[in-house]
Order: C-alpha cells, then structure tokens, then sequence
C-alpha cells in the first residue's frame, strides 16, 4: 500500500534577501501536510547554499528523491511551492512524465492543485511556464546591472592569470604579471604554438597558478587561455568571452588587427592597468591568425527538432549537419535508405511547427488558470498584510449584506457603507506587492501557441517542441508521418475536452473529439 511522501526541500536567495523561503518553513509545512493525510514521510533537502532550480547539476538531493520513485510504497512528491523543484520547463515536465510512469502524486501547498485530474495537469503546466518566466525575467535583470558595470569599464567574472581586482573592482597587474608577458611574448616573438610556448617559457622559473593557488608548469591548454585574453590584458573589455572570440574570414590589411577586434566584439577601455601595450597586443593577434587558431565566425544553425527527429522507416535518430552553407536532417549512423532519408532542415521544421496548430486552450479553462494566477499574486509572502485586510474587509461586507437582509440597516445606510467599503477594497488591492509578468499577456501567448511559436526565437521553438514531443517521425519522403507526445501532454486535450464540457473546439470545425488533434498526436 502506498503510504510514503517525499518531501523536497530547495533554498534559494529571493531579490528582497528575506527569509520567506527558508528550508526550515518549507520542511515544516510539508511535514504537516504529510501529518494531516497520515502518510509516513522522507525529507530530502538541497540546502547548503544556492542551489538554483534550473538545473539538477548541482541538486544531489534531488536526484536521490528522484531515484526513489520507483518504491511501489511512495505515494506522493510534496513541496511548499512548486518552483522549488525546477525553473527549467524542460525538466520540469520530464519529471511529471517520471511521475506519471510511477503513478505518484504531486502535490504543491500553495497552488494547491491535484495531478490526477485533468485541470490539474493543465494548471501544473501553466504554472511552470509562468515560474521559468520569473527566472528569466530575474535573469534578464542580472544581465542588465552586468552591462551596466561593464559600461561603467568594470570586468566582470574571474580575473586573467596575471591580474587581479582591487576593492574598487579595477583590473591590475599582480605578482604573476612577468610569467604572463613571458607566454605572451614568446608566442608573438617566433613561430611557437601553444605546446611549444608552454615547454620555452616552463624552462625558465615562471609557473602558473591554477585555480587552487598552486604553482604548476604551463600546458597548451593555460597557454591558449592565457593568449586568448589579449584584449583584456591590454585594457580593452569586449562584450565577448575572450574564449569565444574570433577574427572574420575578410580584413582590411591596412588596419591593425587589434582595430578589428575591438570593432567586431565592441570593446571599451576599462577600468584596467595594461599589463601588456598595444604593439604586443598586434603581434599575438598576429601570430594567432598566422597559425588560425581562431575560429572563423560562422552563422551556426539550431536544429529545432534534435533530439526529437527519427526516422519512421527504421526508428534511428535523425540529426542535423550543414552541407554547403545549408542545414539539413540526416540519419545519426548510416542511412537506412542509401541516397535518400536527407531532408532539407527548414521545410521540415516548418511542418514540425505546423503540429502546434489549432492546439488553442478552452475559455474555460484560460479563466480557471486567470483567477489561479490573481490568487498565486495575493499569496505571495510580502502580501501577507494585504490578503489579511481583504479577508477582513471580505467579512464586513457579508455581514453588511445580512443586517440589511435583516432589516437592521436601511437602504441608503447599506449602500452608503457598501460603497465605503468597496472603496477602502480597491485601496488595498492596489497595495498588492508588485509583479513581474502581465498575466493577460501569458494568456494571450498561451491561447494561441502556433503564433508565439511562429515568431518565437529557434531556441525557444526548440525548448517547446522537445517538451511536448517524445519523438517525431518522419518519413523517406520529407513527410512527418507520427508525433508521440509526452506522457504530461498526451492526454491532456482530450480530458480537458470533457472537463471543460465541451469547450475544447476543433479550428477546423470538426465535432469533439477534435480530428485535427487525433492526427497530430496519434
């Protein structure tokens, strides 16, 4: 008999620094939850530090609670909310999948929802996308105070070997600085790779120092890091990883290399003591072009349907490569069909994101998933004041309304103190602490998910398409032949269908069950 809850726990810092996610508040309203239904519970925590939800990498409790789900005694997963167990819309719905296979409940306290219905499922859903909405939006916050640092010539990230930051964040040579103008020197002086610039300058006491502080021989690999800061070392910041820099295939030879550089990757002077001058700077960059390391700057296609494509005549994986400038799909290994199977990349996508057609949400249900989120912004922790008030004022009115159906007050007394009241109503729903994401523009997005997706970036198509689709089948002729969802989606139209009576219509004018679905994800 199932009587098992695993509780997950996740610490993560809020923006306001308070301490309203605290792992000992979560464990303590799971615990009770789990109490009050009898079951017995297991804790799993990852509380030691941040551990960020967009990832499992570094979530090890995690993936210990994950590897328990096959106990035939686990009942449920319980969390207090449900971006505690991921901001990644991907993982998320791997798991859900994992849990629908273990036939386990989720439960979340504050959405307050049950996976085993078909709203349920749909709410779930919504609700992460809205949470990986606030993450990117957080992240889009970060991105911005780190652009502004680097206008304001601030580096950001780990000092080059060679420099270090001093208290006001400024860049300067350290005691390492000599060895670093030796590896850079000896590169730039003669016709020396990485390997050989490496062994030329370990013959003399320079050593570097890696990320433990210790002191250890150059290799190839601390040599090319130490190269490909260049810019860096002679005061410039570019907008680029130096490691992802790369010199353009055409240059205007009557200009110096290092011109180029800075154009091309929008460099500033910082807030940095050259360690190097410029002269040296001109002759890495030259010995790197002579020797073409750099990498020739490419315009990379994604391939939206990895790792989803398959071949419907032998099931193998279908994977993308560029041929003459052009993306295509071909088989991973050896082709099942010699001379045929290779499919032009952008008619196939097109027709991939076709499937998303006509998968409009219910009224019904946009209403439902509408009012949820007015909820989920109430509950909020910094508006616990707020929803205490409104509760309050909530209580007035309906006792208004029964001394007036009494007969204790008269008419212009009931609607003179009902307006009061809706007044003062108002004033405090305005106070409601402030929210990230315009829930009718979610909602617009979400009702009409063939158009987000047609304008959508190819890594957003990308993350959609995998996080419906298990596979997509294609045929020898280019044809997308089968489309199997995922477990979290397969069903979730055809209940909604009968959850919302009858208000999932078919676009195409069809009688439920919708024909156009039944093909898309038979």
């Amino acid at each position: 008999m199932r009587q098992v809850a695993l509780i997950y726990v996740r610490k993560s810092m809020v923006r306001s620094k308070a301490d309203e996610l605290s792992p000992a508040r979560q464990r303590t309203l799971c615990t009770q939850a789990v109490t009050r239904r009898g079951w017995q519970l297991e804790i799993y925590e990852d509380a030691s530090g941040h551990r960020s939800g967009r990832s499992e990498l570094h979530r090890p409790a995690f993936r210990r609670l994950k590897a328990q789900l096959g106990r035939p005694e686990v009942k449920a997963v319980v969390v207090s909310r449900l971006d505690r167990l991921s901001r990644s819309p991907k993982d998320f719905f791997n798991f859900l999948s994992l849990l629908q296979k273990h036939q386990v409940e989720l439960i979340s306290l504050q959405e307050q929802f049950d996976t085993s219905t078909a709203i349920g499922k749909a709410f779930v859903s919504i609700l992460m996308i809205v949470a990986a909405l606030e993450a990117d939006l957080a992240s889009e916050r970060t991105t911005g105070a780190l652009e502004f640092l680097r206008d304001q010539g601030i580096h950001i990230g780990n000092p080059p070997f060679g420099m270090s930051r001093d208290d006001e964040g400024a860049l300067k040579p350290n005691e390492d600085a000599p060895a670093a103008r030796a590896i850079l020197a000896t590169y730039a002086s003669a016709d020396h790779s990485f390997q050989t610039t490496a062994d030329h300058v370990n013959a003399t006491p320079f050593r570097f120092r890696d990320r433990s502080g210790n002191r250890v021989p150059f290799t190839k690999y601390s040599t090319r890091s130490i190269v490909s800061n260049v810019l860096l070392y002679a005061g410039f910041i570019p907008t680029t990883r130096s490691k992802d820099m790369a010199l353009p295939v055409e240059l205007d030879d009557s200009r110096p290399l290092t011109d180029h550089m800075i154009e091309i990757y929008h460099a500033i002077h910082g807030k940095i003591e050259p360690l190097i001058s410029r002269d040296l700077a001109e002759r890495v960059l030259s010995a790197r072009l002579k020797h073409r390391k750099l990498r020739v700057v490419r315009h990379a296609h994604l391939f939206i349907l990895t790792p989803a494509l398959h071949c419907a005549a032998c099931q193998a994986e279908m994977r993308g490569y560029v041929h003459r400038a052009k993306p295509f799909y071909k088989h991973k290994h050896k082709s099942c069909s010699p001379g045929h199977g290779q499919h032009a990349a952008e008619a196939l996508q097109k027709k991939a994101l076709a499937l998303f057609r006509g998968l409009a949400l219910p009224p019904g249900l946009v209403e439902l998933i509408r009012e949820k989120l007015r909820e989920r912004l109430k509950t909020k922790p910094e508006n616990e004041e707020v929803r205490q008030a409104l509760e309050r004022l909530q209580g007035k009115m309906e006792r208004l309304t029964e001394l007036y159906l009494d007969g204790d007050l008269d008419r212009n007394h009931y609607t003179a103190r009902k307006a009061a009241l809706h007044t003062t109503i108002a004033e405090w729903i305005a106070k409601l602490g402030p929210i990230d994401y315009n829930i009718e523009a979610i909602l617009d997005q979400l009702g009409n998910l063939a158009q987000v997706l047609a304008k959508g970036t190819p890594a957003q198509q990308k993350r959609a398409i995998n996080a419906v689709f298990h596979t997509i089948h294609v045929g020898l002729d280019g044809q997308i032949k089968k489309a199997e969802p995922r477990a979290w989606f397969a069903p979730l139209f055809a209940d909604l269908a009968a959850a919302m009576n009858g208000g999932l219509k078919c676009p195409q004018g069809n009688s439920n069950p919708c024909r156009h679905l039944e093909r898309v994800v038979s």
